[in-house]
C-alpha cells in the first residue's frame, strides 16, 4: 500500500480478526515508528507487546482493579473482570506505549509529541502492511494501578493501548 493510501484509509477499527502481525512483522512495525521525529534522539517511547489476544494483558488488568480495591476500600464491580477480558482480547496484538521522560534537556511536552509521533507512525505502517488498528487511552492510562501492573513508572505516562488485528468480516 502506498504511503497516501495507508495515511487516507487509515481508521479506527471496531473489530478485529486473527491473524494479528507475526513477530518480525512487530519487529518491523516498532522499527518504522522509530523514525519518527525526536529531538536529540531521545528515544522517550517505551512499548510492551502483547500477543495472542492478550491474556497477559487482561491478567494485569485485573491485577489492577483489585489493586485499586484493595486501597481505596472500594468494591471490585461484579462485571469488572468480564469487561476488562473482553477489552484486552480483543485484538491478536495490543502495544502499550508510554513515555519515559529522559531528562530535562528537551521539554517533556516535546518528549511527549514524539511519542505521539512514534505512535501514529506505527498505526500508519500497520495500515500500509493491511491490519486495522485501534489507538484506546480513557481512564486506564491515567490509572496508576495499571501504570503499576504494567511496570510503569508514576511519573511516566501511557500514550495509549494499541490494538492490531485483521480486518474482520
Amino acid at each position: 500500500m502506498e504511503t497516501f493510501q495507508a495515511i487516507t484509509t487509515r481508521r479506527t477499527a471496531k473489530a478485529f480478526a486473527d491473524p494479528g502481525p507475526t513477530a518480525a512483522q512487530i519487529d518491523e512495525l516498532l522499527r518504522l515508528a522509530a523514525c519518527a521525529p525526536d529531538h536529540k534522539k531521545l528515544t522517550p517511547w517505551r512499548t510492551r507487546v502483547f500477543t495472542d489476544h492478550s491474556p497477559e494483558l487482561a491478567a494485569l488488568l485485573i491485577e489492577a482493579e483489585h489493586a485499586r480495591a484493595r486501597d481505596t476500600g472500594e468494591d471490585v464491580h461484579p462485571d469488572a473482570e468480564d469487561r476488562l477480558r473482553i477489552k484486552a482480547t480483543r485484538a491478536p496484538t495490543t502495544i502499550v506505549i508510554s513515555c519515559q521522560q529522559q531528562g530535562d534537556v528537551i521539554p517533556l511536552v516535546e518528549q511527549l509529541l514524539a511519542c505521539g509521533a512514534f505512535t501514529q507512525t506505527l498505526l500508519l505502517a500497520a495500515t500500509a502492511m493491511g491490519f486495522v488498528s485501534k489507538w484506546s487511552s480513557g481512564r486506564a492510562a491515567r490509572d496508576p494501578w495499571v501504570k503499576a501492573a504494567l511496570g510503569i513508572a508514576p511519573e511516566d505516562e501511557i500514550i495509549g493501548f494499541i490494538y492490531l488485528g485483521s480486518p474482520a468480516q
